[in-house]
C-alpha cells in the first residue's frame, strides 16, 4: 500500500541521504554546534513560532518538527545545560500534536518523541504513543510509533512493569508491521522490545516470532 511504501522509504538510509530536507537540517545542526550563541536562539524562535499554533500550515509544522527532532543529537549531548525552551517546546507544542488530525503530523511528532526519549518529560508521551501503536489506522503513524515506543522504553525502563499485561498486543502490532512494512528498522526495534521484557513474559510468543522472522529472512534471500 502507499502507507507501507511511505514507511519503507521514510526509514531507508539511502532515501534519507538523498533527501534535501535532511541535508538542510544537517547544515543547521552544524551551525548550531559551532555558532551556538549566534544561531541557536533564532532557530528555536522559528521552531516555536511554527509549532505554537496547531492550525498553522501543516508543511511548516512538519518542517519545524523535523528540525527540532534533528537537533536532539546536539541538544541532548549537554542535558545538564539543556535550555528550558527545549523542554517547553517538547511538552507544550510537540506532545499535543501526537493526537493531531493530520496523520503526517502525528507521524512526525511521535518521531520527535523518540528522538527526545531521554528527557524526563518524555515519559509522559509513552501512553499516547502506545495508544497510537495500538489504535491508529495509518501505517506511517504506527511505524513511527513502534520505533518511538522502543526508544521511550529504553530511556524509561521503569514503565515496562506497567506494560507487561499489554505484551500480547504490543508484539502483535510489531508482527503486523513486519508483514506490511518489512523494514529492517522495525525488525530491529522488535528485537529491542523483546529484550526489554522479562523472558518469562516473552516465552509464549517465541515460536510465532521465530516463524515470522524466518519468513521475512526467506523472502529477502530468495526473492
Amino acid at each position: 500500500s502507499d502507507g507501507a511504501e511511505f514507511s519503507r522509504r521514510g526509514f531507508d538510509a539511502q532515501e534519507a541521504f538523498d533527501d534535501p530536507r535532511i541535508n538542510a537540517c544537517n547544515m543547521l545542526i552544524d551551525l548550531v554546534r559551532v555558532r551556538t550563541s549566534d544561531v541557536f536562539p533564532g532557530v528555536m524562535q522559528i521552531i516555536n513560532n511554527h509549532l505554537s499554533s496547531p492550525e498553522n500550515d501543516h508543511i511548516l509544522i512538519d518542517g519545524a518538527l523535523l528540525l527540532f527532532g534533528s537537533l536532539s543529537r546536539v541538544l541532548l549531548s549537554k542535558q545538564n545545560d539543556l535550555p528550558h525552551a527545549v523542554r517547553e517546546i517538547f511538552v507544550n507544542n510537540v506532545m499535543p500534536l501526537i493526537s493531531h488530525r493530520s496523520g503526517i503530523l502525528r507521524t512526525r511528532s511521535v518521531w520527535v518523541c523518540g528522538r527526545y526519549a531521554a528527557l524526563s518529560d518524555a515519559k509522559q508521551s509513552i501512553a499516547p504513543v502506545f495508544d497510537l501503536l495500538r489504535n491508529d489506522k495509518t501505517i506511517p503513524v504506527v511505524t513511527s510509533a513502534s520505533i518511538a515506543f522502543s526508544e521511550l522504553l529504553r530511556a524509561h525502563a521503569d514503565a515496562i512493569d506497567q506494560l507487561k499485561d499489554h505484551l500480547p498486543v504490543i508484539l502483535e502490532q510489531y508482527v503486523s508491521l513486519i508483514d506490511s512494512v518489512g523494514n529492517e528498522t522495525v525488525i530491529s526495534t522488535l528485537e529491542d522490545i523483546v529484550g526489554r521484557f522479562p523472558p518469562s513474559a516473552v516465552a509464549p510468543f517465541i515460536l510465532r516470532l521465530t516463524e515470522k522472522l524466518i519468513a521475512v529472512f526467506s523472502m529477502h534471500v530468495f526473492a
